[in-house]
């Protein structure tokens, strides 16, 4: 009879990256003092997500474009020239020393998605240069989407208004 193992695979499926919800939220409520919907911060979130999925398959061709293994500074800064967060909403208003004191996206998940797009070694400036630009883009969406829904004469941001935002802006 043939042996039967019982010993149980050491591999386990890597769970799917994500960012916090809170300090995302947290960002949004230094923009204004109206009430959040769940929904559009999940919204900014997944968006974001996606736009660092997109920053790092972008840095990773200029840095092959260049003979480098290594995404720098330079490699971010040409894929954000090149529109990987989109356009980024910019007011007057917003207070960036707020902002980058306390960002919306920590360094270690930028730095574990750009892994999972197969960035092999990133800059620490790269992946800072990204928190960066994505702390003054959660700022400026958000500014916009209280903009509008002042407009709207409503007291919660909403969905509608932060998908309006990151769609047409």
């Amino acid at each position: 009879m043939p042996k039967v193992s019982t010993k149980v695979s050491s591999k386990v499926k890597p769970e799917p990256i994500s960012l916090a919800t809170a300090p995302i939220y947290h960002a949004i409520k230094l923009q204004g003092d109206m009430m959040v919907s769940e929904d559009a911060v999940n919204l900014l979130k997944n968006r974001l997500l996606a736009d660092i999925s997109k920053c790092s398959v972008m840095s990773q061709k200029f840095a092959k474009h260049s003979n480098r293994k290594l995404v720098t500074a330079e490699d971010v800064q040409l894929a954000i020239a090149n529109k990987c967060l989109g356009t980024i909403p910019t007011t007057a208003s917003i207070d960036a020393t707020k902002i980058f004191a306390d960002p919306p996206v920590k360094f270690a998940p930028i730095r574990n998605i750009m892994k999972s797009m197969n960035v092999e070694r990133a800059e620490k400036d790269a992946v800072k240069l990204m928190q960066q630009n994505l702390a003054l883009k959660v700022a400026g969406v958000t500014k916009t989407a209280f903009e509008i829904t002042q407009i709207a004469n409503r007291s919660k941001l909403q969905e509608k208004e932060m998908r309006f935002v990151l769609d047409n802006f």
